[in-house]
């Protein structure tokens, strides 16, 4: 096949458009786009390209960039005029292939999405109807920017992995879409302006081992080099990526003691280069074969069959189809750092593989049924990422002695390399198309050494090349302090109003203590990413966040310390030593509680976590969108400033005083797009529901902030005698982060210097109203026995209408309460935090024009136990907050009501 993946709508603004598409050939690749919804017109089926009549807007072209010897990629920006705000407009994507193939028989000549087959109807039994454009031979489309933001509307969501639990909301994406079509050009209203995709797009740690063995052979296809890829392994050398090196199911261990990784969910961790090449083309297109293309060659390897295990080996089951077996010779070098997965010790790990693979391949075999309306999904609304930690490996720089550990082992920084290349190539450059055309840059200079990094002869990777893109990567800076050029991977931009800054909280860390939590900013890195100029001259801020900012006080503060020391003492108590450490490879005395239950949130560190806070709020107005935690769930804040004299303590800030000493902040959480909780956590996820509710009885009470220690918070050099150990530490922890409630005895205090009120968002709509929404949906569901679904309520015989009560016996209304009831029981969602696989979409409002701001968040999810794979998704849940500050009066003391 030609186009292996996309096209890929990338940035948009007023006056460019940005479209990414990966090839099989080298290829000039040209986008037109249209100022309307446009009809692309072929003489016959067998024509290669089209003809549009439509206005063009707007054209840009470009030759695509090597990746590897069948892997081409580019991102073709067209600059636009004439282009009203809010407006549909179209696009076309022609390729000129440029190069022979290499793997299969080549393509020749120009060719646009007709002449691809990608706008054609497709087979009338798929769910996947109409092509790329929605209709027979129309073509993809998008909104132009909206001048006024509460024409805005913004989908956002995290945490996509391939056979992750739950139904997934990428192709639901595809079905939200569909509902928002306009029915003519001028209806652009609901229509989504952007996709923001804030982190774990793909899991590079966590991978089904029935897809493993596909992604090694899909990337060597890809990378088609006359030297296999290889990887550096510590007192071997250089290893070729292959399942005879490193097979699945055995990869573990490498990784953590060889690479020096912490992820310990790594059976089949990718390694090769190609293999994370694989691994997004198949997220994005869902297979590497496409039999509506005219003389289609395909990548995905057919003549590759799961082997089953021998009859001979310990637990067998020979209908068991897995790629496990005995060592192979050809992987003899490296074999004694891996999995020892064959031997008495390891028979449990070799069970549980064994028991996931018919789990996770009808999983990964869905995934790539919804190949399709992902592809079309990503085609029609405009992309912007971030990347969190898993598109590298779980716990990616989590800490300053992780950092070291890993980038001073050869294995580890080459595959940081690798993924972090491929995240330039595939995500990266869409993000910020300008900054990898302007000459010079580390992301131009970048992507100038990507065709030389997997040279066609020679060693691949290249030793020399590698070396130059590690340091335009930053991994020749094992302590992440250096102060070199290289690749930025946040970004900004100003739409409808408003500016849009997405943060980078992976690469510019600072750390207290080799093993303690980090900061997610290095006080520079602030500055660098969210400077006063980008927050003190526009009314309303929205930043991207990849982990969040606010989240359930509770859950961060005493569940999550207390989890972090129960798996401890399980790690280095219970657990089977043997197998942990020569099995697994996981030290049975190193505590690990921390990494395996990701204790990175902003808080963590309160001097990082204290001065982004300070920063942000310079903008009177913010929304924060975030991921990662894998549930949905939404909180405001009211922060203020105070001036204080320095006579009582206070600080003069180093930066000047913005314009409002006041600031709200509504921050809306969404994930996953597939990675939903295990439904073994029902018991952690009811726990985190009581917290919830003990905070909105308002437990938290207010924050307040003092930059130093001296001269004493408490006034009258009160000792806090008798108070919690963790308040009393607090006195002497700068800067110094107290809450108003909470203490045993009442305590006067100096003036704070800020403060801060955070409340959780529940949904406040009336039970007649969310059940007539879930009514009005649709049920497909059966919520058990006694509990069937519930019938239309019988047309009126004189009026023909629905007029019979909604709430009468076996009606709606008392369906909908069961099954909200039985949500609520399943820990799956609740007015606050919803668990099942969701995406967030937000927009905003202002009634009265004269009144406050408002924003909201319908978060969009199936069902928990859909009666169907393709039913599609709602807004069960619905979060909505006003912008407008509220100032705070500080407290005069602590405690005492």
């Amino acid at each position: 096949m030609l186009l292996l993946a996309g096209p890929v709508l990338r940035r948009v603004t007023a006056t460019s458009v940005s479209v990414w598409v990966a090839t099989s050939q080298a290829c000039g690749v040209t986008v037109e786009v249209y100022g309307s919804i446009a009809m692309l017109n072929r003489a016959s089926s067998a024509e290669r390209t089209g003809t549009v009549a439509a206005t063009i807007v707007g054209t840009g072209s470009r030759l695509t960039v090597q990746a590897g010897g069948a892997l081409h990629l580019a991102v073709v920006t067209a600059q636009i005029a004439g282009v009203p705000p809010d407006t549909i407009c179209s696009y076309n994507v022609t390729l000129e292939v440029q190069g022979d193939a290499v793997n299969s028989p080549g393509w020749s000549g120009r060719w646009d999405l007709g002449g691809l087959r990608l706008l054609d109807l497709g087979d009338p039994s798929d769910d996947y109807q109409g092509g790329l454009g929605y209709a027979e031979g129309r073509l993809p489309s998008f909104a132009s920017p909206p001048a006024d933001v509460k024409d805005l509307r913004l989908f956002h969501g995290s945490c996509f992995k391939m056979h992750g639990e739950g139904p997934s909301i990428m192709p639901a994406i595809d079905d939200i879409l569909s509902d928002a079509l306009p029915a003519d050009d001028t209806d652009a209203k609901h229509r989504p302006h952007m996709l923001l995709l804030t982190g774990d797009q793909i899991y590079a740690d966590d991978l089904a081992t029935a897809l493993s063995p596909y992604l090694t052979v899909i990337g060597a296809n890809l990378l088609a080099t006359a030297n296999p890829e290889t990887v550096p392994v510590p007192s071997v050398g250089d290893v070729p990526v292959t399942q005879a090196s490193f097979p699945a199911g055995r990869r573990q261990k490498l990784i953590m003691v060889t690479a020096g990784m912490s992820s310990d969910d790594a059976p089949n961790h990718l390694i090769g280069f190609g293999e994370w090449c694989a691994l997004y083309l198949l997220s994005w297109n869902g297979r590497l074969d496409d039999d509506r293309a005219e003389g289609f060659h395909g990548l995905w390897p057919q003549d590759l069959a799961l082997t089953a295990l021998e009859a001979a080996q310990p637990g067998a089951n020979p209908d068991l189809l897995v790629v496990l077996g005995p060592p192979d010779p050809a992987g003899a070098a490296v074999e004694s750092l891996l999995t020892p997965l064959f031997e008495p010790e390891a028979k449990h790990v070799l069970a549980d593989l064994q028991e996931k693979v018919p789990l996770h391949r009808p999983r990964v075999q869905k995934s790539g049924d919804d190949g399709d309306k992902v592809r079309r999904a990503l085609a029609n609304i405009p992309v912007l990422t971030i990347c969190d930690d898993h598109e590298v490996t779980d716990d990616w720089f989590i800490t300053s002695a992780w950092r070291a550990r890993v980038l001073g082992s050869t294995l580890g920084r080459a595959m940081i390399r690798n993924a972090l290349v491929a995240y330039v190539l595939f995500q990266a450059w869409g993000n910020t198309p300008d900054a990898f055309a302007t000459a010079g840059t580390p992301e131009a200079q970048l992507l100038e050494l990507a065709p030389r990094l997997f040279p066609r002869t020679g060693p691949a990777p290249d030793p020399g090349v590698a070396e130059q893109v590690d340091h335009l990567l930053g991994l020749d800076d094992p302590t992440g302090t250096g102060t070199a050029p290289r690749v930025t991977f946040n970004y900004h931009l100003d739409i409808a109003g408003a500016r849009l800054v997405v943060l980078d909280t992976r690469t510019h860390r600072e750390y207290g203590t080799p093993n303690g939590p980090p900061g997610l900013l290095t006080a520079a890195a602030l500055d660098a990413q969210l400077p006063i100029s980008l927050t003190d001259d526009v009314p309303l801020l929205i930043v991207v966040s990849p982990a969040p900012v606010l989240g359930p006080r509770l859950i961060e503060e005493i569940v999550a310390p207390l989890g972090t020391r129960v798996y401890d003492f399980l790690h280095s108590a219970v657990r089977d030593k043997v197998e942990q450490d020569q099995v697994l490879g996981i030290s049975s005395l190193m505590p690990f509680g921390d990494l395996f239950l990701d204790v990175e949130q902003w808080s963590a560190r309160p001097v990082a976590f204290e001065r982004f806070l300070s920063r942000v709020t310079r903008c009177p107005q913010v929304v924060i969108l975030a991921g990662d935690v894998h549930y949905a769930a939404s909180f405001t804040m009211n922060y203020q400033r105070y001036s204080v004299p320095a006579s009582q303590g206070g600080v003069p800030p180093a930066d000047p005083l913005p314009k409002s000493m006041t600031s709200r902040v509504v921050h809306f959480t969404a994930s996953a797009i597939r990675n939903a909780w295990d439904p073994k956590q029902t018991t952690f996820i009811r726990s985190i529901s009581v917290a919830e509710k003990l905070e909105q009885a308002g437990f938290e009470g207010i924050r307040m902030g003092w930059n130093r220690v001296t001269p004493p918070v408490l006034a009258g050099n009160d000792p806090a005698a008798g108070e919690a150990r963790p308040l009393r530490a607090r006195l002497l922890r700068e800067p110094v982060i107290l809450p108003s409630v909470g203490w045993k005895s009442q305590h006067g205090i100096r003036p704070p210097e800020w403060a801060y009120q955070v409340t959780p968002v529940a949904d406040t709509r009336t039970d007649d109203l969310r059940f007539k929404d879930l009514a009005t949906a649709g049920f497909t569901q059966v919520l058990g026995p006694s509990v069937p679904d519930a019938p239309a309520p019988p047309p009126d015989e004189n009026e023909g209408q629905m007029t019979t009560s909604w709430v009468g016996s076996n009606g709606p209304y008392e369906t909908a309460t069961a099954l909200h009831a039985a949500n609520v029981e399943s820990g799956a969602v609740t007015r606050t935090l919803v668990f099942a696989n969701n995406i967030g979409v937000v927009t905003f409002s202002q009634p009265d024009p004269a009144g406050p701001l408002s924003v909201q968040m319908e978060i969009y999810f199936v069902r928990a136990h859909p009666a169907s794979d393709d039913e599609k998704p709602h807004h069960y849940v619905v979060h909505a907050a006003d912008l407008t500050p509220v100032p705070l009066a500080a407290p005069g003391h602590l405690g005492g009501g």
